[in-house]
């Protein structure tokens, strides 16, 4: 019976070694293989012949379990807290917004009103802006509010997406959006966000900086527009409900007309 040498398969390559005394027939003295293995002979030290098995490689095993997409707000613990990096994860249909950690309900589809204001206020703004360096950007549009966390992905708490919004520092905008406030943000309230447009949002955008904020009443035919003071606090700047020209006080030399945003908007 040949001497064996203590030896294992190696877990990297699946393979070990033995060793026997030299007998009469060295190339044909051959063990016992592995289970589902394979035995080689080869030369060894002092004349002895060196056997080595090979053992079937076993499967790749993933290094973690997958974990299982999120497509619905009922996989979301409502109590929880959130932050931009798991809301990139998310796959939704419909567009939410994380606020200060908390997951809103889906933002509702615009309406046709909504949408005839919107496009007209954009189409005002976009041509003064072709003479400036300043960007407009309409909703879906990702913005990070980060005056209170930092800035990167597993600290920003708050992602809104704005109707309408100028940025004219453009070091703010990357591929996903804006990273820090815009300089102009207007909401167009649609039936059933009246409360989230002219307190939740007035809130959170005075609170990190937005310097002009325009609140837009479709049915009432109505803007109410809002500036930063010198303490940080909006002010109104104007409400607008009849014909005539509504000043941008963060774009100087821009003045919406209310008849270009209203008359055909019914």
């Amino acid at each position: 019976m040949p001497h064996r040498f203590p030896s294992s398969p190696s877990p990297a390559s699946g393979w070990g070694f033995c060793m026997a005394p030299p007998t009469g027939n060295l190339g044909r003295r051959w063990h016992r293989p592995e289970p589902g293995g394979a035995q080689i002979p080869s030369g060894g030290p002092l004349g002895w012949p060196l056997y080595l098995w090979l053992r079937p490689a076993s499967p790749p095993q993933p290094p973690f379990a997958m974990e299982a997409a999120i497509t619905s707000l009922s996989q979301l613990d409502p109590n929880g807290s959130y932050t931009y990096a798991d809301y990139l994860t998310w796959r939704f249909d419909e567009f939410v917004e994380l606020i200060k950690g908390k997951v809103l309900r889906p933002m509702a589809g615009a309406g046709r009103r909504h949408q005839q204001v919107s496009r007209r206020l954009g189409y005002a703004i976009d041509s003064h802006l072709r003479r400036s360096s300043c960007e407009l950007y309409y909703a879906p549009f990702d913005v990070r509010l980060t005056r209170v966390t930092g800035a990167g992905d597993a600290q920003v708490q708050t992602v809104v997406q704005p109707d309408i919004l100028v940025v004219c520092d453009t070091a703010k905008l990357d591929e996903r959006g804006c990273v820090g406030a815009p300089d102009w943000i207007i909401e167009i309230v649609s039936p059933g966000n009246l409360k989230h447009d002219t307190k939740t949002k007035f809130d959170l955008y005075q609170e990190n900086g937005v310097r002009e904020y325009w609140v837009v009443f479709p049915g009432e035919q109505t803007v109410l527009a809002y500036v930063l003071d010198e303490h940080g606090r909006y002010e109104v700047a104007g409400e607008y409900a009849a014909p005539g020209p509504m000043p941008v006080t963060v774009l100087p030399g821009l003045a919406v007309e209310w008849s270009e945003v209203f008359d055909a908007a019914v």
